[in-house]
């Protein structure tokens, strides 16, 4: 029993022993220490955590049992996040769906780096981690020289390398580089690049032309990528490959310039038809909203120049049949030949298209013979003799065949003696009734009576004219007084419609006979006027009838 008894006092009294002097607990250094091991904190370490889990591929999964789930503490009370905020990385980290995308977590912290490049390296480009961010997206995390265009890493010179293809930007700028989950634009520094989708299709809200149609056409915006001269610069991509005359040059609008627009035109035979993409088909603004008709009026010509609604004659119609512009192009014989055409191609008469029956009369026939110039048809291609442009014309030149043409259009009009005299090309289209002629306004009475010729645009009647009665014969001063009933002889003074043939019949001009004359029947006109009129009173000599002279017993002379 004593044997027992000691071994068990002694063990009793080591145990006082140790219970009175009480030992300090295990820091968490020390437990860290323990579980980890030597180095689990230091970079030099061979043990370092972050070479560990290197050589894993950076699983981490085998944390989480003390760190938890999202690594922010767990049974260990001690979370990774004191040291490295966004690592390890929580699910979703790569998923641009999910709130845990990294691109979420750098907006919250306005795209620090610096949490990435412990890992990634300063350069991102795998660091101590040995994943590049450049696997997803070549040129983000952004270098430094980013924004710098004297930089080797500038991203103007990034893109150039990658012949400006910006897709990449998109992740984080969004689709039309307005911010994107980055929040930050790249129309900030450059308006209109990255170009959005739809910049080259016309019908697209996004098209080049109408973003610089809002710009007032600023080229500033282009020529920082495309050159000075639109033809590449450090983009490579030359404005000139799609529209070879835009942007265009500078002193486009000087004609003094080797680069005036004019030069450029002629050198391409004056084909504009590149011109209609911005200007439009019919080159009055299109979706440049520039009329090139601004400056000048006819050119570019526009669809159905030669013949329809736009054409030519339509346009000078419109413009007082100002032949000017055409002279610009066609010089002034208009024998120019510009894109393959002059206007003496169609226009073949003597004078081209100063003809006189380019305008009214037949175009189809000889413009030598006046006749040809007088109506049908007129000015609007009026063709019945109802309408006041075409009226009596033709029945005026047929009658009076013992004069010239000219003698007849002389009678009611100041003919022209060039194209572009005034009354002839003004703003009326309306024909001037002046009455000069020598058989109109002729004096009879012994010159007491003097025709003032009247022509009525409202009612369309000829008044107060020789032709048509206002004259007069003294009975003392003819040789034969035989026909006279009474001291003065005079016409009827009628007022003829200028368009109803039927309005001046035989006798409404002078009575039959004549006021003043000796009363006879008109089979007896005949007896006195033989060769002019015959028994039924009809004349037989047009040429001895209103001719400004009386024919009496076969001899003829001037009125008195």
């Amino acid at each position: 029993m004593k044997q027992l008894l000691l071994p068990l006092l002694g063990m009793s009294l080591l145990l006082l022993n140790a219970c009175s002097d009480p030992q300090e607990a295990p820091t968490a250094a020390q437990n860290e220490v323990d579980v980890h091991g030597e180095g689990w904190r230091d970079p030099t370490s061979p043990n370092f955590h972050g070479k560990v889990l290197a050589a894993q591929s950076y699983d981490a999964k085998s944390c989480r049992p003390c760190h938890g789930s999202q690594f922010d503490g767990g049974l260990a009370e001690s979370s990774c996040r004191k040291c490295h905020v966004t690592y390890p990385h929580p699910p979703g980290w790569v998923n641009a769906s999910s709130p845990n995308f990294h691109g979420e977590t750098l907006a919250g912290v306005n795209y620090n780096l610096n949490l990435c490049n412990s890992c990634h390296g300063n350069q991102f480009d795998g660091g101590t981690s040995g994943v590049s961010c450049r696997s997803c997206h070549a040129t983000y995390p952004h270098l430094a020289g980013w924004v710098n265009p004297t930089a080797a890493e500038f991203h103007g010179k990034a893109l150039a390398a990658q012949n400006y293809d910006a897709t990449a930007c998109q992740a984080c700028h969004g689709a039309q580089y307005d911010g994107g989950t980055s929040g930050v634009s790249c129309k900030g520094c450059h308006a209109t690049y990255p170009h959005p989708q739809g910049w080259v299709n016309a019908s697209s809200p996004s098209f080049h032309g109408e973003t610089l149609a809002g710009t007032n056409y600023d080229l500033n915006l282009c020529s920082s990528c495309h050159g000075s001269q639109f033809d590449g610069g450090t983009s490579g991509v030359s404005c000139r490959t799609c529209h070879a005359t835009y942007p265009h040059l500078a002193d486009w609008m000087n004609p003094a310039a080797a680069a005036f627009h004019g030069k450029a035109l002629a050198a391409q035979n004056y084909d504009a038809t590149a011109c209609q993409a911005c200007h439009g088909a019919q080159y009055d603004g299109g979706s440049s909203g520039v009329s090139c008709k601004g400056c000048h009026a006819s050119y570019p010509h526009p669809q159905n120049w030669i013949a329809g609604a736009a054409s030519h004659y339509t346009f000078l119609k419109s413009n007082s049949y100002d032949l000017n512009s055409c002279q610009i192009c066609h010089g002034q014989d208009y024998a120019l030949v510009k894109v393959n055409n002059s206007c003496l191609t169609c226009h073949t008469q003597q004078n081209g298209p100063e003809a006189c029956n380019t305008c009214h009369g037949n175009p189809a026939a000889s413009a030598a013979d006046l006749k040809n110039s007088a109506p049908p048809k007129g000015l609007d291609d009026e063709t019945e003799a109802t309408t006041p442009a075409v009226g009596a014309h033709q029945a005026h030149l047929g009658y009076f065949t013992q004069l010239t043409t000219a003698a007849v259009c002389q009678e009611c009009h100041a003919v022209p003696t060039s194209f572009a005299l005034p009354n002839h090309i003004d703003d009326n289209t309306r024909a001037e009734a002046v009455f000069v002629g020598p058989l109109g306004a002729r004096q009879t009475e012994g010159g007491a009576r003097v025709p003032q010729v009247v022509y009525d645009f409202n009612t369309n009647t000829c008044s107060n004219s020789y032709c048509h009665g206002n004259w007069a014969l003294r009975k003392a001063q003819s040789p034969n007084d035989f026909g006279f009933a009474a001291e003065v002889m005079t016409g009827s003074n009628a007022a003829p419609s200028w368009v109803n043939s039927g309005s001046a019949p035989c006798g409404s001009c002078h009575g039959l006979p004549p006021t003043g004359h000796t009363p006879f029947a008109l089979t007896a006109c005949t007896i006195c006027h033989q060769g002019v009129v015959d028994g039924f009173g009809n004349i037989t000599d047009r040429t001895k009838h209103i001719n400004g002279k009386v024919n009496v017993l076969g001899l003829e002379y001037d009125m008195y």
